[in-house]
């Protein structure tokens, strides 16, 4: 049976990216604030879905219910970016988070994954061609890797990988929406004779070279994936099951409290640091003297042991680690002095970006954990507008959006938007991080990616990407907004 009859029949099952307006450059024009959220206690994880559970160890991948505004029609969302209504952002964010962490119908070791967790990862999408996925998975697939923005510079110009004591690792998931769509063979552009499958390097290839000469840069590019797409990139931070108190990073801006740093605060530097207890109970809190001395010492991290709070594991997403997962972890994350992972050890979600194809820059936003805590200066964004359909230890987790590059989202010298993930884009690997967006970023994705340094290199006075510029994109083909195309070809 082929890949593509196999991928209609397989109808319940159904993978990093920003779209674009076809004008010269960034196109689709595109909550109200609330007190930050109280750190909630944790719902189960094994809350009950709203149908009948998978049977134990059958992982069926699912996508976003009904009932989230998911997909909000493209010319709702384009309204609003038109208005910069940033509330709407919020309140649409909101939702899909709401969507994506809700429990699905399949179980692992007894408790519910949420959605997301059953979305397919780069491993399972990115193979040879011809190889059919799982129908039905036993296992949670968690590909555990050094971020790929943290070397993607380097690779660009083609230098050698720079060395990182970042501690986080991370993994893509590609909702059944995105992975059939990658999965495919695509006529491309669309109606010509011969199709490619953006998966395969060799196609790409092929790809990149059959554009006719006097083609016009913004239209050197694949097929926009469908509307229902949601890539999502997890970031994971490890709390020792045993020995002790895990130090977690606590995000609070760039002042001298918060970091020593100011450039580039990465979480190694941030001076406010939470103990984990797997066993505890309760919010965020202050440590007392006694939990202070539990603290596993990680010399690879600035907290400041007066500034220390205490958390339950259970206000976080997490998930006990088996031996392999543990060994992944290590081999991903580096070796001492970071702390090493031993199987029923957990991975803690830090944060997650969260892309979706509904308008056609696709819609950003991206999460990190701040345990209900109001984010100093609202800096890069916040819990504000939190919708109440968000359950759990999901409601600890803070976040900003970026629909559009700049403001006016179409004024090429417009007022930038500034969106990052503390955990990822403070790396002094990502130029000038703490001033970009997912959406000018992605907006760079292009096959094979080797011209222009990779990104962009500032992102001020305005982070505006024309997607008719050579200087990005003479010789190359855009991958709508997916740098986990280039980054995952199979050669």
């Amino acid at each position: 049976m082929s890949l593509r009859r196999w991928m209609f029949s397989v109808l319940t099952l159904s993978l990093t990216a920003c779209g674009v307006a076809l004008a010269m450059a960034a196109t689709a024009p595109p909550a109200k604030p609330a007190p930050a959220a109280k750190a909630a206690p944790a719902a189960k994880a094994d809350a009950k879905p709203a149908a009948k559970a998978t049977p134990p160890g059958a992982i069926k991948a699912e996508t976003i219910p009904p009932g989230y505004h998911f997909p909000t029609p493209r010319k709702e969302i384009d309204a609003w970016v038109a208005l910069n209504a940033t509330n709407k952002f919020r309140n649409h964010a909101w939702d899909v988070w709401a969507g994506m962490t809700a429990p699905s119908h399949a179980t692992l070791h007894g408790a519910h994954l949420p959605i997301w967790e059953t979305w397919y990862s780069e491993n399972e999408v990115f193979v040879k061609a011809g190889t059919q996925p799982e129908a039905v998975r036993t296992e949670a697939k968690r590909p555990f890797a050094k971020p790929r923005q943290f070397v993607h510079v380097a690779q660009a110009k083609g230098a050698a990988p720079p060395q990182s004591n970042e501690q986080v690792v991370a993994f893509n998931k590609f909702d059944p929406e995105s992975a059939k769509f990658l999965m495919a063979s695509h006529p491309t552009p669309k109606g010509a004779a011969n199709s490619y499958l953006y998966t395969q390097a060799a196609d790409l290839e092929k790809l990149n070279l059959s554009w006719p000469s006097g083609t016009q840069v913004v239209n050197r590019a694949i097929i926009d994936f469908p509307d229902r797409a949601v890539d999502t990139k997890p970031v994971m931070w490890l709390v020792k099951a045993t020995g002790g108190l895990s130090l977690f990073p606590l995000w609070q801006g760039t002042g001298s409290g918060a970091t020593t740093n100011a450039t580039n605060p990465t979480p190694q530097t941030w001076l406010n640091c939470v103990l984990v207890d797997p066993q505890g109970k309760g919010g965020l809190r202050p440590a007392t003297p006694e939990e202070a001395k539990k603290a596993i010492a990680n010399s690879n991290l600035a907290c400041d042991p007066k500034k220390y709070l205490y958390a339950p594991l259970s206000m976080m997403y997490s998930f006990k680690m088996t031996a392999q997962e543990a060994t992944d972890f290590n081999t991903a994350q580096g070796g001492a002095p970071l702390p090493q992972a031993v199987a029923g050890d957990f991975a803690v979600l830090a944060a997650m970006h969260v892309t979706t194809k509904e308008i056609v820059n696709w819609t950003w936003q991206t999460f990190w954990w701040s345990g209900g805590k109001p984010v100093p200066n609202n800096f890069p964004g916040s819990t504000a507008g939190m919708t109440a359909n968000i359950k759990g230890p999901w409601r600890n987790y803070a976040m900003c959006t970026a629909y559009s590059m700049v403001v006016p989202y179409n004024n090429p010298n417009g007022k930038p938007v500034v969106c990052f993930n503390p955990f990822l884009e403070t790396s002094p690997n990502i130029p000038d991080g703490i001033n970009s967006n997912c959406m000018s970023c992605h907006g760079t994705a292009r096959w094979p990616g080797n011209n222009n340094g990779g990104y962009p290199a500032t992102y001020l006075p305005n982070g505006y990407i024309n997607f008719n510029d050579p200087t990005w994109f003479g010789n190359q083909t855009r991958t709508d907004f997916a740098w986990a195309i280039p980054g995952n070809a199979v050669k």
